[in-house]
């Protein structure tokens, strides 16, 4: 592809709250909203314009700062985790809505260099937002997404084919370090799989009635299931969804784990690991 010069004429902010159909329980908390980020941008080559459009949603309680959430509201709620949700996103919000005001009008080769830029000061600018690492890259990710989604329109590829050639095996030392010296592009791309499994992400207070109706009517064969700490309990919910898959004669089925930071250091982990073993 050749090398040209592309603009940002516009980077545009939208935000709605969605409510789930039940409250969604993890370890640090119940959620019951979900802010969902939603980027247009529109850039242009001098010649044609591409618009691109992505989707993020804001889900931030996990990963929020405890000591710079709930300044402005009273201490007695500052343990509440939907306080702590609608206070987090409304950073978030704020952070995307600056950092989509301060890309307008500058202008790139490839989105690449949006993520070069950001990288060197998005950590500083997230804290004058409230906001820690984590959830500086999650708020502007959409920002992100939509510029890859309108470089893409705009040539009438597909991102992956966006990326030429130098750049996928030009060496990752600069953008990540010296310990990925040896490392390319390539080495994270691999060639798309036919099939993908479909995930169920199961709650701490999901039935496993739930569980079942998804795998039964959807072909759900891949769960992720949220603990809550209790080693026992832990143990025996996993062994439950194990149940599931088999008495409806399914073999080929994952489960990935998420323990939302509940289990408080090594000793309490190989505790919870070895308990599983021995099942």
């Amino acid at each position: 592809m050749e090398k040209t010069e592309y603009v940002v004429i516009e980077a545009q902010p939208t935000f709605e709250n969605l409510t789930f159909d039940k409250p969604f329980q993890i370890g640090k908390g119940t959620i019951r909203e979900i802010a969902l980020a939603t980027i247009r941008t529109k850039i242009s080559n001098g010649k044609k314009i591409g618009e691109g459009t992505a989707q993020v949603l804001y889900s931030d309680i996990w990963s929020s700062p405890e000591n710079t959430l709930i300044e402005n509201l009273f201490l007695s709620l500052k343990d509440n985790p939907e306080i702590k949700h609608f206070v987090m996103s409304g950073k978030m919000e704020n952070f995307a809505t600056e950092v989509c005001r301060e890309i307008k009008g500058s202008k790139f080769i490839n989105p690449m260099q949006f993520y070069l830029d950001m990288r060197k000061t998005i950590f500083e600018k997230g804290k004058t937002f409230g906001l820690n690492g984590l959830t500086s890259v999650l708020a502007v990710s959409p920002v992100d997404l939509a510029l890859w989604d309108s470089f893409g329109k705009i040539n009438n590829k597909s991102t992956y084919a966006c990326l030429d050639e130098t750049t996928m095996q030009e060496s990752l030392e600069e953008r990540l370090g010296r310990r990925y010296r040896d490392w390319q592009f390539t080495n994270f791309f691999h060639k798309p799989n036919k099939e993908v499994r479909l995930l169920y992400t199961l709650a701490i207070n999901d039935s496993l009635r739930v569980l079942e109706k998804e795998v039964r009517e959807i072909g759900v064969d891949a769960v992720k299931i949220k603990l809550q700490g209790s080693v026992e309990e832990d143990v025996a919910r996993i062994k439950e969804v194990e149940r599931v898959f088999s008495l409806l004669g399914i073999e080929n089925y994952a489960l990935t784990l998420d323990p939302n930071e509940k289990y408080q250091g090594s000793g309490h982990l190989k505790d919870f690991l070895k308990k599983l073993n021995a099942e």
